[in-house]
C-alpha cells in the first residue's frame, strides 16, 4: 500500500468536526472536514502539498486524539 492509499484509508474511517483546527504552527483551517475533504480530492490527483497536508493533520489528530473512528 503506498502513502496516498494508506492516508485515503485513514481518513476515509474517521469522523471530523466542522471547527477550527491548527495544522501546523504556519497552517490552519476553519473548517476541519472542509479542509480534508478538499486535501484528499486534490492528492488523488497527485498534487504533493495536499498529501503533506494530509500526513500533518494526521498526525496532530492523533497526537490530540480528537477523530472517532466510524
Amino acid at each position: 500500500m503506498n502513502e496516498l492509499d494508506e492516508l485515503l484509508t485513514y481518513f476515509r474511517c474517521r469522523h471530523l468536526p466542522e471547527t477550527p483546527f491548527v495544522i501546523s504552527p504556519w497552517a490552519k483551517t476553519s473548517n476541519l472536514f472542509n479542509c480534508v475533504k478538499l486535501a484528499v480530492a486534490t492528492a488523488q490527483d497527485g498534487n504533493k502539498a495536499s498529501i503533506r497536508r494530509l500526513q500533518l493533520i494526521r498526525q496532530q489528530l492523533e497526537r490530540q486524539r480528537i477523530v472517532n473512528t466510524k
